[in-house]
């Protein structure tokens, strides 16, 4: 009897680990069934995600493509336009430095001309005026030849007054010394009329508007001073 509930015991027990050793391999089968069922599944989330992201990327590259060149289109018509802006700029800007140096050029030209000429009429006209007094000068002495010494006197006088003009005052002694000899043989009555023809020529100056410039413009000489004096005491002996 004992011997028989011993043997159920033990087959009782043989059945019983035989269910958990069964049950252990149904939950390990299970966990490998959950292991492969999410392998798959993140298998399959990867390739979607990479099937998608290809598929983005495939549409990004295709917009890319249409919308990449016209950009760079767009910043190289404006980079063009923005350099074409600045070489206008510059060529302007050196255009009118350049006109302007020109102008500057031009400019200084046309001064250091307009002064030599004006040098060059100073001097051509001071020329001029002393051919106008020496030919007095001489126009003088020749009238002294002829005793026309109230005419005599009269070029004189005027060639007194040129040659102040014209700067030649080496040539006045000569011309005054003449003048003196003349005036002393001049009529006293005809010292005023010798003042009024001096009145109506070129010139409009009389004998002592001549005379006192010589004295205001030549101080150092004594012997032109001393000479206009004498004239001075001559034509009052005359008047």
């Amino acid at each position: 009897m004992i011997k028989d509930t011993f043997s159920q015991l033990v087959n009782q027990n043989t059945c019983l680990q035989k269910t958990i050793d069964s049950l252990n391999i149904q939950h390990r089968l299970n966990e490998l069934t959950i292991k492969l069922d999410t392998q798959n599944n993140i298998a399959t989330e990867v390739n979607s995600f990479y099937d998608s992201a290809w598929t983005k990327l495939i549409i990004v590259i295709s917009i890319l493509g249409i919308i990449l060149p016209v950009i760079i289109q767009f910043f190289q018509r404006k980079d063009l336009k923005e350099l074409s802006k600045n070489l206008k700029e510059n060529f302007d800007s050196k255009l009118i430095q350049l006109k302007e140096n020109n102008e500057l050029q031009i400019n200084e030209l046309i001064e250091k001309h307009e002064e030599k000429i004006g040098h060059l009429e100073v001097k051509q006209e001071k020329a001029l005026i002393e051919i106008d007094a020496n030919t007095l000068y001489l126009q003088g002495r020749t009238q002294i030849l002829d005793k026309n010494f109230f005419m005599a006197s009269y070029s004189f006088l005027r060639a007194l007054s040129l040659l102040k003009k014209c700067g030649r005052l080496d040539r006045i002694v000569p011309t005054i010394n003449s003048l003196r000899e003349c005036i002393n043989r001049v009529d006293n009555s005809h010292i005023s009329q010798l003042n009024e023809l001096l009145i109506k020529s070129k010139d409009k100056k009389n004998i002592e508007m001549i005379l006192e410039e010589l004295e205001n413009d030549i101080t150092d000489d004594s012997t032109i001073h001393e000479t206009i004096k004498e004239i001075r005491q001559i034509m009052a002996k005359t008047s």
